[in-house]
């Protein structure tokens, strides 16, 4: 994701352990979840070092230590 690569990719480790195959397409329902799960979970890092480009359009603010 750091050169601004966005393909998901999804193993079933049940079987695939190597994760050898990326079985994504088969599967659109939970990249789908794993999308919304991102753009809900993900902050945008106070420290440049961890500052991801691609995910910050749609990464909220970080929150404020009180």
């Amino acid at each position: 994701m750091m050169k601004g690569n966005t393909t998901q990719l999804l193993y079933d480790l049940s079987v695939d352990i190597q994760e050898q195959n990326n079985v994504a397409a088969q599967h659109p329902d939970i990249g789908e979840k794993l999308i919304i799960i991102r753009k809900k979970e993900h902050y945008k890092s106070e420290l440049n070092t961890f500052i991801i480009p691609v995910l910050e359009n749609e990464a909220r603010e970080p929150a404020k230590a009180q």
